[in-house]
């Protein structure tokens, strides 16, 4: 479900998602635009205040960009 994304680094992952034990790896260009432009739609709406997510994806967004900007990720 598109709301329960987050932003992300490898830092913070510790394995991959499988789906019975096998890394699940979305190949699909088309797929993989959908995501994307649905992702970007709702962070268009987090950001306007219209959709209040469970976890602060703009906090986590913000820190992640400081950290890459001082060059820690």
């Amino acid at each position: 479900m598109i709301g329960n994304a987050i932003p992300a680094t490898e830092k913070y992952i510790k394995k991959a998602f499988t789906v019975m034990g096998k890394p699940f790896v979305v190949r699909d260009k088309t797929d993989i635009k959908k995501i994307k432009s649905k992702l970007s739609r709702y962070l268009t709406l987090v950001r306007r205040g219209i959709m209040i997510p469970a976890v602060d994806v703009l906090k986590i967004e913000r820190e992640l960009l400081d950290q890459r900007n001082r060059g820690l990720i």
